[in-house]
């Protein structure tokens, strides 16, 4: 007997071990609506001189939160989002918009002392593709997505960024408003502009998991 026991102890200690950090995991999904646009460092985008008026984009945002209860009232949050970026921009009477989709992955520290909590860390996220419509033709024009600096209509893969906001926990439906700074330029080619994605999100989400019994009673 106490031969098994030592060989079931190292199981009984893991199975110890997972429930415990379990009880600290809350998953979840969201999703809502996405306001974003650029942020140029002239607005020369097309480098002809021609002055244009630069707009937020209406988009969407949805995904899966993976929030970790570190201490109380602290925790460390991440996930996958599918996110609609862009701008649209308007010259001679002729509006366009652009639409980045992005796969972003956010790592997230959260103060949360009673049903509201504040949020700030970096994003990292991954291009998928860039859709652009035209105010004056019916077609949908695909832009390319790559490392050429030789092309200014090429956006990178990757867009680094910091993001902030506040969250709010009703319970069984949580509401998260926050915004994102991105610092990497995303478009380097582009007449020697310094193009950075900014994003407000207005997002409703709901848990599938919440920290624990005693959690859910305060």
């Amino acid at each position: 007997m106490k031969m098994k026991f030592r060989n079931y102890l190292p199981v009984l200690i893991l199975f110890l071990s997972i429930q415990n950090l379990y009880s600290q995991v809350r998953l979840g999904v969201h999703g809502g609506l996405n306001l974003s646009s650029v942020s140029f460092r002239n607005l020369n985008i097309f480098g002809s001189g021609i002055s244009t008026g630069i707009g937020f984009l209406p988009a969407y945002s949805f995904g899966i939160d993976i929030n970790y209860k570190i201490v109380d009232n602290y925790s460390f949050s991440s996930g996958i989002n599918y996110s609609v970026k862009g701008y649209k921009v308007t010259s001679f009477g002729v509006r366009e918009n652009y639409y980045y989709s992005y796969l972003e992955i956010p790592f997230l520290f959260s103060y949360k002392p009673q049903n509201i909590s504040v949020h700030i860390g970096p994003y990292v996220s991954f291009a998928l593709n860039e859709v652009i419509k035209n105010s004056l033709v019916d077609n949908i024009n695909y832009g390319r997505v790559g490392n050429s600096q030789a092309d200014g209509d090429t956006l990178k893969p990757l867009d680094l960024g910091i993001k902030l906001g506040l969250g709010f926990d009703l319970k069984n439906l949580l509401f998260k408003s926050s915004i994102a700074f991105g610092i990497s330029n995303v478009w380097p080619g582009r007449s020697g502009n310094s193009v950075k994605n900014i994003s407000t999100e207005f997002l409703f989400g709901i848990p599938l998991y919440l920290f624990n019994e005693k959690d859910k009673k305060k």
